[in-house]
């Protein structure tokens, strides 16, 4: 392929001297295209002569390998060729003729197995030219992957929270606390597992016992029953009402 590596005007004798200062600007400019250009090229054949290599390579071992088949083949041949001369002379000595021509016939009908040529996919490592269109639309590509990537991680963190309203409608999520902010009082509760055949008297004896922490203590925070930690804003009536529908559900 034919390039056209024509040097551009550089410095013209009728020209301004501010003129030959931007044609010289310029013929910089194009002194390193052509060297960029030079150097692709020479990268592109030294490529495809190596891979011209590898496939002259390739090619004379398989070649070799179908001598050799090939060679293999001969000498058995050969051989078996020795052997039916040998009955030949043995046919013609008696002079019969029917048993030669059953040789002549089996000798006929011999098969024999002969190498194959197949195609195969093979992985070959090639240089391709990226051209400017081609990378201006690559950057393209990558900003908008960049800028998705962005938004993705700048997105905040939602908690779904259960909202727990009670009989006034007030809302009850908004106050989540950590396993780990759980109070000494709460963390020090047994979770013994409770026999099924507990009595009525024991059910009501423990209603009592949870009026009376109600009543004694209005700065309770955590339900005696299933040890849920009470919002801030939770009214006394409330949490008493909490804690004794744990009683009606027994």
């Amino acid at each position: 392929m034919n390039i056209n590596l024509n040097e551009p005007c550089r410095w013209l004798s009728d020209s301004t001297d501010a003129e030959n200062e931007i044609r010289q600007i310029f013929y910089n400019h194009w002194e390193k295209l052509k060297d960029h250009l030079i150097a692709g090229v020479n990268e592109i054949n030294a490529w495809r002569q190596r891979l011209l290599d590898d496939i002259n390579n390739y090619a004379n071992e398989q070649i070799r390998v179908l001598a050799e088949d090939y060679e293999r083949q001969r000498l058995s041949l050969d051989v078996k060729r020795e052997e039916n001369l040998d009955t030949t002379r043995a046919y013609c000595g008696i002079q019969s003729v029917d048993l030669f021509t059953e040789l002549h016939n089996a000798c006929q009908s011999i098969e024999f197995q002969v190498a194959q040529l197949e195609s195969i996919n093979a992985t070959m490592r090639a240089i391709k030219v990226i051209t400017i269109s081609e990378q201006i639309e690559r950057n393209k590509i990558e900003k908008i992957d960049t800028t998705m990537s962005d938004n993705d991680q700048n997105k905040p963190i939602i908690e779904h929270t259960n909202d727990i309203n009670d009989n006034t409608g007030e809302s009850r999520d908004q106050h989540i606390e950590l396993a780990s902010s759980i109070t000494n009082e709460t963390a020090s509760h047994s979770l013994t597992p409770e026999s099924s055949n507990v009595d009525s008297q024991a059910i009501n004896s423990s209603r009592n016992s949870t009026e009376n922490i109600l009543n004694n203590d209005d700065s309770i925070k955590t339900c005696p029953i299933c040890f849920m930690i009470f919002p801030i804003k939770m009214k006394h009536d409330d949490r008493s009402r909490h804690i004794n529908e744990h009683c009606t559900d027994d």
